[in-house]
């Protein structure tokens, strides 16, 4: 098959532009980058919410325990004597 063969059987399918085809090709890739990021974005929030959580429980039930332990030892503390 010569060039001009293949030119007229491309030419009888119809054919998209191919500026048409470049232009849907980069704006798919942009709104697909744009989900990408948005899921990364949403990602990172959802992580540093949970450190901080963690962070901000963490000290109140290690001061929780310190305090129960506190008031164990001062009430066998205060059955021994009584």
């Amino acid at each position: 098959m010569n060039k001009n063969d293949f030119m007229k059987q491309v030419s009888k399918f119809n054919m998209p532009d191919i500026t048409e085809v470049k232009k849907t090709c980069n704006q798919q890739l942009n709104t697909d980058n744009k989900k990408q990021f948005s899921n990364i974005r949403f990602t990172r929030r959802a992580i540093l919410t949970m450190i901080i959580i963690c962070l901000c429980i963490m000290p109140v039930d290690s001061l929780a325990k310190n305090v129960i332990q506190h008031i164990k030892t001062i009430l066998s503390s205060s059955e021994k004597v009584g």
